[in-house]
This record gives C-alpha cells, sequence and structure tokens, in this order.
C-alpha cells in the first residue's frame, strides 16, 4: 500500500473550512463541524475516495483523528470482527445478552446444501426464520415461513449470490417488536432512536406511486433546514421489490402503507427520537452489549415489545461500530439530539502532543525484524493489545537466559536458529475469552513502514494462527494511525481472519 505521512510541525494546504463540508459524508461532516465550532485547524489525510478521507484536527499543540466514528475511541480489532455476525452473535450470547437463536453456515456450493436435524428443528420452532449473509456489509436479508424446507434452501442461495459467494451465512429466529437503534458512548446511552420504513399514507384518490411522488416533493419539512439529510423513496426500488401492480393500487384514505421492508434512512426511512421513553433496563442491555464487544461508540439495535418494559422481551439483533448519527441529530419526528457535540468531546480526550511524523497503516502490514531477519513478512496491527506477540518455539532458560526459536517449522521465515536473550522478564496476558496465560517477554527491535521501534514483544504459539505476529500500541503509540478500511490483506486471509477470532478470541 501507499503510506501518507504527515509532517505535524508543518501546516497542511488541505485546511477545511465550513463552507467545504459538503464534500465528506455526514458523520465526518458533523464531527468536522464541531471541531471548527471549537477552534480546531481541520484537514484530510486523502484515502481511496473523498468520503473516505482521515480527519486530523489540531489545536494548542495537540492533534487528534477520526474516520466518520471511527476513532481511537473503538480498537481497530474490535470494529475489524463487528463485521462478523456470527463472531457478534456468539460473544453476545457468551455475555448472557438475549439475541436471536442462530445458526451458522459454511457454504461452499448452494446446491449441496441440506436441511439437517438443527434446521428442520428451526422451522418447525419458530414463525418465521431470517437468513443473511454473516458478513455485516451486506443487509439482503430473505424470510421464510415456518416448516417452508425449500424456501429455506432458496433463500441461502439468494443470499449466497447476493453477497458476491461469500461462504458464511447465518440462518436466524426471526423475532418480532419494534426495533430501535440505541447510541451508545463510553458505557452511556445518549440517544435512541426509532426507525420506521419508508411508507405513504392514503387519501382514498390517489394511486401510491403519486403519493410516494408527492411525499417526496414534500420532504424539505422532515428534516426542515437539513433537508438534504432525508432521503427520497426511490420509485423504481418500490416497483422491483414490489412490483408495477402494487405501485398501482389506491390506499383507503388515512391507511398507512409500507413500501420498501427497509428501516435505512438513505433509502427513504425515517426516525423518530424516543431517547425519554426508554427504560433503564433497556439502556442497561444497549451499554452491556457495547461493552461485550469492545466498542466505546456502539449503535445497538434492539428489538422489543415495550420500549418502558423490564428488557425480559427485547433481544439485541445487531452491534455497529461506526453508527449513522443524522437519524439522532436530526429525527423526522421527536427532540433532536446533539449527539455529535457529546461524540467529538470523548474524541477530543484522544488527542496527542503533537510533534512527530506519523504514519497512516492498515490493519495488516508487512514488517521486519533487522536485527534477526530482514525478510518482511506480514502482521496483524491490534490497536486492542497493549504489548506486541511473536510466534516463537522451543523456549528455554537458563542461567544464561532465553533461549528460543522465531516463528517455527512451516513458517516460510523460520530459520531455525536458536537466539539467545540475556535479559527477559514475564508478562500475564489475558484473552477476550477470560483465559489468562504468563508469557514470556523479550525486547527487539520491530521495523515497520519505514520507522524501526524498540519495543518488547510477548513469546506465543501462533502456530495456528494466519498471522506470526501481533503488533499492538506500544509500538503503534504516537507513531502510527491505523486506518480500518486500509491493508494489504486478501479476501481469503480475511474471511480465515475472522474465523480464527471466532475460535480462539482476540489472541
Amino acid at each position: 500500500m501507499k503510506y501518507i505521512t504527515m509532517n505535524m510541525g508543518q501546516e497542511s494546504n488541505n485546511s477545511i473550512k465550513k463552507a467545504d463540508l459538503s464534500r465528506y459524508g455526514i458523520t465526518s461532516r458533523l464531527l468536522m463541524k464541531e471541531a471548527l465550532r471549537k477552534g480546531y485547524q481541520v484537514t484530510t489525510v486523502p484515502g481511496r475516495l473523498v468520503t473516505s478521507h482521515v480527519v486530523r484536527c489540531e489545536k494548542d499543540g495537540k492533534e487528534l483523528y477520526f474516520y466518520n466514528l471511527n476513532t481511537a475511541l473503538n480498537p481497530s480489532y474490535a470494529v475489524q470482527v463487528n463485521e462478523d455476525r456470527i463472531w457478534t452473535n456468539n460473544i453476545l450470547h457468551q455475555s448472557h445478552i438475549q439475541t436471536p437463536d442462530t445458526y451458522p453456515l459454511k457454504i461452499n456450493r448452494p446446491e449441496d446444501v441440506v436441511i439437517d436435524d438443527t434446521l428442520r428443528k428451526m422451522l418447525e420452532s419458530y414463525e418465521r426464520l431470517v437468513v443473511k449473509s454473516a458478513t455485516a456489509n451486506y443487509s439482503n436479508n430473505v424470510l421464510v415461513n415456518a416448516g417452508d424446507k425449500e424456501g429455506l434452501l432458496r433463500a441461502i442461495h439468494r443470499v449466497y449470490q447476493n453477497s458476491g459467494g461469500q461462504p458464511d451465512i447465518i440462518v436466524q429466529q426471526m423475532v418480532f417488536g419494534q426495533e430501535y437503534r440505541f447510541l451508545v458512548l463510553n458505557k452511556k446511552v445518549i440517544a435512541v432512536a426509532y426507525r420506521r420504513p419508508p411508507y405513504v399514507v392514503g387519501d382514498g384518490v390517489s394511486t401510491i406511486r403519486t403519493l410516494i411522488s408527492k411525499k417526496n416533493n414534500n420532504c424539505s419539512k422532515h428534516g426542515n433546514r437539513h433537508a438534504s439529510l432525508v432521503a427520497k423513496i426511490n420509485i423504481e426500488d418500490v416497483s422491483r421489490h414490489k412490483g408495477v401492480h402494487f405501485l398501482q393500487q389506491v390506499p383507503e384514505k388515512g391507511s398507512v402503507v409500507e413500501v420498501l421492508d427497509t428501516l435505512n434512512l438513505s433509502r427513504g426511512g425515517e426516525a423518530v427520537d424516543v431517547t425519554s421513553y426508554v427504560s433503564d433496563e433497556l439502556k442497561t442491555i444497549a451499554i452491556q452489549a457495547a461493552s461485550a464487544c469492545f466498542l466505546g461508540i456502539a449503535g445497538i439495535d434492539i428489538v422489543t415489545g415495550n420500549l418502558s418494559g423490564d428488557g425480559n422481551d427485547s433481544y439485541v439483533v445487531r452491534v455497529k461500530a461506526s453508527p449513522e448519527i443524522r437519524m439522532h441529530q436530526f429525527p423526522t419526528e421527536g427532540k433532536p439530539r446533539n449527539v455529535a457535540r457529546k461524540l467529538f468531546h470523548a474524541i477530543e480526550r484522544t488527542a496527542h502532543p503533537i510533534g512527530k511524523k506519523i504514519v497512516m497503516i492498515g490493519r495488516v502490514e508487512k514488517v521486519a525484524l533487522p536485527d534477526f531477519i530482514n525478510e518482511k513478512f506480514k502482521a496483524r496491527i491490534d490497536t486492542g493489545a497493549t504489548v506486541s506477540s511473536i510466534w516463537a518455539s522451543d523456549i528455554r532458560v537458563d542461567k544464561t537466559g532465553l533461549y528460543c526459536k522465531l516463528f517455527g517449522e512451516g513458517s516460510p521465515v523460520y530459520t531455525g536458529e536458536e537466539l539467545h536473550f540475556s535479559e527477559y522478564s514475564m508478562r500475564s496476558v489475558r484473552s477476550s475469552n477470560g483465559y489468562e496465560e504468563l508469557r514470556y517477554q523479550v525486547v527487539i527491535n520491530v521495523s515497520l513502514a519505514g520507522k524501526r521501534v524498540k519495543a518488547k514483544v510477548t513469546l506465543a504459539d501462533r502456530s495456528g494462527q494466519i498471522y506470526p505476529m501481533l503488533i499492538g500500541r506500544n509500538i503503534l503509540r504516537n507513531k502510527f494511525i491505523v486506518h480500518v478500511a486500509e491493508g494489504d490483506i486478501d479476501k481469503k486471509a480475511e474471511s480465515s481472519n475472522r474465523q480464527e477470532l471466532r475460535q480462539n478470541g482476540l489472541q
């Protein structure tokens, strides 16, 4: 990849003013506006797309960065694994948070899928099932009625095709109730919104097509001066999903007709602020879900039949590491919540002193160990890990020090040379699943993105993992910025890495 460096002692030529904000995504735009209001000099670090730029804010000798809601408040590993619905569901279940009954499938060829005993039992037990990709980036969900074996097979095939042949699919219990988005910041719920699917209200005369056109023409009233933030309903989208005949129907006066089965605001959905009506019990569930997934900022989707209830009939159906905030900032109905101000205030606390050259890296990068081997190999970048670790084998200790071999047989960079460290220490390392391990720790030089860093690393058996080394905060701090959307990584490695994380926790 191409590394982007910024000398923080020099003024950047891409300084952002308030008039320039329309070029950026809504979340970045709102946060940049807050930064400008508080007197920050705002610049951008270009990415592949204009809207994907990382934002840098400078003031009083300090700087901070964000990319939408990807900030220092969310560890990069947590953002990465959050893309995996199977991992998210499992971690919530282990934390005793109620989630829909879920069955993961690994699909090589959809025509080879069979209805086994588990799927048969789910078809018998639940009124409806939902089939979706295990990757959170894909949102094409397909509903299946109880007992419909053929329909389930068709749904699996459709989801597989819609996700571009992604092999991981989940079959899930369909839970009933209203779905609400909880915005959690540092273990506090700062806003809750009910997202309403795109709809029209009949007048007894007009067709659904005409009603949609009228609503699109009047959409400015929903967002007041922020009308551009309210998406119009795409009539062609409705026709494709509901059929031409549906658009020709004339609803009765006063009847509410949902025109699309989506809660997405970018497709015409609307948001109603309900923050004041939510029970403390439901807020606690949302906070617990965010904490279980190691997220300081999170959007938690909860389906419940009683917003003011005790939460016993509630299910967490989604955890989003970089949630949309316009539904809270500019709701269609209800009280607007200035969540951007609260979010930026929290991000402000992550600011660090200016004065060093910062290098932007991705979540997987090539590194070298110049004292031992100059050949580069891939390492996983993990801002959630305090200390870095490396694969070591044949570890032994005597009165002269610690002896080991870096990597192991089967690794392309394994040399078999025994290394000697006269100084070493011990460190207790705890994985995400609570397992605690005592490891040897040594000091080595690591070369990453043109920088040479001397740091402590723990020696671990990483023979079963994709990457032989994990780069933690002790190497990254004040030297690198991790852009979670970047990195030299192929799709197969990414999929395998997600499997590794699900099976072995985060270590």
